[in-house]
C-alpha cells in the first residue's frame, strides 16, 4: 500500500517519559569542602532553520570524516518537486549553501537518501536519492555537492521496475573498478496479490550514470523496510511483516560485483515504523533499531551481527509511550547513539545513549518545547549532528513546515 503523506499531520504527538541529564555532585569531607563533578553529559539545541512547507524530508550528511560541517536535505514539495539543499554549520548558524529543484512530479511521496563516501580531493562527494514519481515507479538520482556547499544533478537516474510500496536506500561502499561506488535498496513491492521485499545493489560511478546491478530474490511477506550498512561488504534490513507487525532483522553479504546473499535472521515483536542506524558500542559491528510497540511504547533494541552474518539481539530500552517512531544517528567523535523522538508534553526530545555492558543506557537528554515530529537526522561534525522535523501544527492541505537543528553533545 502506498504511503499517504496527509498521515503526517495525524496522531503524531503523544507523551514520552522526560528524564534529566545527569548534573554535578558536591562532596564535604573532614569539615573541607571539596568539589567533585561527576560525568555530566549534555546533549543541546543551538540553533536552526526552516525549510518551508514540504509533505516530508529527510537529511543525510554530506561526509562529516572529510567534509565536516555539511548536510544534505532532500523534500518533496506541495507541487511533487524534489528539493535538495545543502546546509553548512558556521559554528553560529547553519545557513543553506546550495539548492536544485528537480521540477514538478519528480517526488510523489517518501525519500530515501544516502551519501558516498568518495570525496575527492577537491572536495566533491556524490549523494543518492531514492523517490516516487509517477505512480509507484522507484527512481534513483545521483547529485554532486561542491566543496562549498553547491549541489546539482549529476548522470542519468536509474529506474527500479516493479510497483513499490515501501523502500530504503543505503551505501555500501566502494567496489571493484575506479570510479565505481554502490547503493543498496530494500524495497516492497506489490507482486502476484502479495507484498514482497526485495534488495537490489546499483552501480553508481563518478559520472552518475546509475545502473542496476544485482538483486535477492523476492520474499512476502512484508509491510516495511529499512536498510543500514555495517561495512563494505554488509548491510542489515530491519523488515516489519504483514499482517502480523512484527520485527525481522536479517543480515546480507554483498560481494565486490554487488550479488546479494541473504544470511542470519531474528524476529522480535510487533514494531510499528521500525528505523535503524548504524551501532558502534558492541565488540562486533551493529546496528540499533527503533520503534513503536503494540502497547505503544517507543523501544530501541541493538543487534550484533557476525563477520558470517549471524545475528544475535543484544540489548534493549523502552522510553515510554509514543506513536511517532524516532530516527538515529550517531555523534561521530564519540560514535555514541543519538536520538531525536516525540518526548513529555507532546514536544521533540533529543537523546544520547550509551551501551557499557548488558544494557543501553541514556546519559544525556534535552526536553524542547517544540511540537515537531521527528523526520531525520545525521552527523555533521565530530560532535554535532543536525535533526530535520516537522512541525504537524501548521500543515495546509497535507504539507507542513519543515525545522531543521544543529545539536551538540559535550562530556
Amino acid at each position: 500500500m502506498k504511503n499517504n503523506v496527509d498521515a503526517l499531520t495525524l496522531n503524531i504527538f503523544r507523551k514520552l517519559n522526560m528524564v534529566k541529564i545527569r548534573g554535578a555532585a558536591m562532596a564535604i569531607l573532614l569539615g573541607f569542602s571539596m568539589s567533585a563533578t561527576a560525568s555530566a553529559q549534555t546533549i543541546t539545541p543551538l540553533y536552526g532553520a526552516s525549510l518551508g512547507m514540504y509533505y516530508g524530508g529527510v537529511v543525510s550528511q554530506v561526509n562529516s570524516a572529510t567534509v565536516p560541517g555539511f548536510v544534505v536535505t532532500a523534500a518533496c514539495s506541495p507541487n511533487l518537486s524534489l528539493e535538495m539543499e545543502v546546509w553548512r554549520d558556521t559554528g553560529s548558524s547553519v545557513v543553506e549553501t546550495g539548492s536544485y529543484n528537480a521540477g514538478s512530479s519528480t517526488c510523489d511521496g517518501p525519500i530515501a537518501l544516502a551519501t558516498l563516501f568518495n570525496t575527492s580531493s577537491e572536495g566533491y562527494t556524490t549523494v543518492v536519492t531514492a523517490t516516487l514519481s509517477g505512480g509507484n515507479v522507484l527512481t534513483l538520482a545521483a547529485w554532486q555537492v561542491g566543496p562549498d556547499g553547491s549541489i546539482v544533478p549529476l548522470g542519468t537516474p536509474a529506474v527500479a521496475g516493479g510497483d513499490v510500496n515501501a523502500f530504503d536506500l543505503t551505501a555500501i561502499g566502494a567496489a571493484s573498478g575506479p570510479g565505481f561506488s554502490m547503493v543498496v535498496t530494500s524495497a516492497v513491492l506489490y507482486s502476484n496479490g502479495a507484498n514482497v521485499r526485495q534488495l537490489t545493489t546499483w552501480n553508481v560511478p563518478a559520472n552518475g550514470n546509475i545502473t542496476q546491478l544485482h538483486s535477492s530474490g523476492p520474499s512476502s511477506s512484508y509491510c516495511g523496510t529499512a536498510i543500514a550498512h555495517l561495512n563494505a561488504t554488509q548491510a542489515v534490513t530491519a523488515d516489519t511483516l504483514c499482517p502480523s507487525g512484527d520485527l525481522e532483522v536479517t543480515a546480507w553479504a554483498i560481494d565486490s560485483a554487488g550479488h546479494v546473499t541473504q544470511k542470519g535472521v531474528v524476529s522480535a515483536g510487533y514494531a510499528f515504523g521500525a528505523v535503524m542506524a548504524p551501532y558502534f558500542q558492541l565488540s562486533t559491528p551493529g546496528v540499533i533499531t527503533g520503534s513503536v510497540t503494540e502497547s505503544d511504547d517507543l523501544e530501541f533494541i541493538t543487534w550484533g551481527v557476525s563477520s558470517t552474518g549471524e545475528v544475535t539481539r543484544n540489548a534493549s530500552l523502552n522510553k515510554g509511550t509514543t506513536t511517532t517512531p524516532p530516527t538515529i544517528t550517531y555523534i561521530p567523535g564519540t560514535t555514541l547513539t543519538f536520538a531525536d523522538v516525540l518526548g513529555g508534553n507532546d514536544a521533540l526530545d533529543g537523546m544520547v545513549f550509551e551501551q557499557p555492558g548488558s544494557s543501553i543506557e541514556e546519559i544525556a537528554d534535552y526536553h524542547t518545547s517544540w511540537q515537531y515530529g521527528p523526520q531525520g537526522a545525521a552527523p555533521v561534525s565530530s560532535n554535532r549532528v543536525v535533526t530535520l522535523s516537522i512541525n504537524g501544527n501548521e500543515c495546509e492541505s497535507g504539507a507542513c513546515p519543515l525545522e531543521l537543528e544543529v545539536w551538540a553533545y559535550a562530556d
